[in-house]
């Protein structure tokens, strides 16, 4: 902003938004002081600048500040809190504190909105997977049926399996690392755990109907047979259900993310 006099666009006040984490911000030729609300009376009869918070006060002007000789004063309070922080003063010190929000926004995308759809998209390529190791098994479960030959289930537990497994201990140390980042999203991280469980639920039905597979190989028992057909049905069934649940977190992210913009 420079140093003209006058009521700055909407816009331009934006650009001074920052001098809420250090109180005092030099730009261009002109300089941004914040104040506590109540000190507004002093300013009475002065230039009115408006404030805008962009994704806060439903896109409306939250309130005013002023412009003296290039100065533009705003109120410290109200813009913080439209931005998610909140205030308090430190009499002994003398000092403004400002704490809450401080996640940046990208496009109007929050950071944790970001690592939200970032980790659920792992998670729905790892659901995928599960689907591909489940159509493998059946096609496996045909050729010992119909065929008798079971060379390719060893490989299926040795290979497959083990894949699944590592990536769902990555999963989960990703998704302890998201909780850890974002502290005030213990709903999504819950509901990520939640599919996570459901993910390891799958890998161990997908192993029992394999060893049952196996057995039936050995068997030719029914029994045996149907058994792998049964855990085969309870994989597919949950893989369904925690594909449902990442879409809904995803959709939830970005309805939400819209919602706030």
């Amino acid at each position: 902003m420079n140093s003209e006099q006058g009521n700055p666009e909407g816009d331009d006040v934006k650009k001074f938004l920052p001098v809420l984490i250090v109180l005092m911000l030099l730009l261009g030729g002109g300089t941004v002081i914040a104040l506590e609300s109540n000190q507004a009376e002093f300013f009475k009869g002065q230039p009115v600048a408006n404030i805008k918070v962009e994704g806060s006060c439903n896109g409306q002007i939250c309130g005013k500040g002023y412009n003296i000789d290039g100065t533009v004063y705003v109120p410290i309070r109200l813009v913080s809190e439209a931005m998610g922080a909140s205030v308090a003063w430190d009499d002994a010190n003398k000092t403004v504190l400002i704490s809450g929000n401080r996640e940046k926004k990208d496009n109007g995308r929050s950071l944790q909105e970001k690592d939200t759809m970032v980790i659920t998209e792992r998670i729905k390529d790892e659901l995928y997977q599960l689907g591909l190791l489940e159509q493998q098994l059946s096609v496996i479960g045909d050729s010992v049926k119909e065929l008798n030959d079971a060379q390719w289930i060893r490989q299926f537990s040795a290979e497959g399996l083990t894949e699944r497994k590592n990536s769902a201990l990555e999963l989960s140390e990703a998704i302890a690392e998201f909780q850890g980042k974002h502290r005030g999203a213990e709903t999504t991280a819950f509901q990520l755990t939640s599919v996570m469980k459901k993910m390891n639920d799958i890998v161990t039905y997908l192993e029992l109907s394999s060893k049952s597979l196996e057995q039936f190989n050995l068997t030719s028992k029914n029994d045996d047979y149907r058994i792998y057909l049964l855990y085969r049905k309870l994989a597919l069934d949950i893989l369904m259900k925690a594909t449902d649940e990442i879409r809904e977190i995803q959709d939830h992210a970005i309805n939400g993310n819209q919602q706030e913009t």
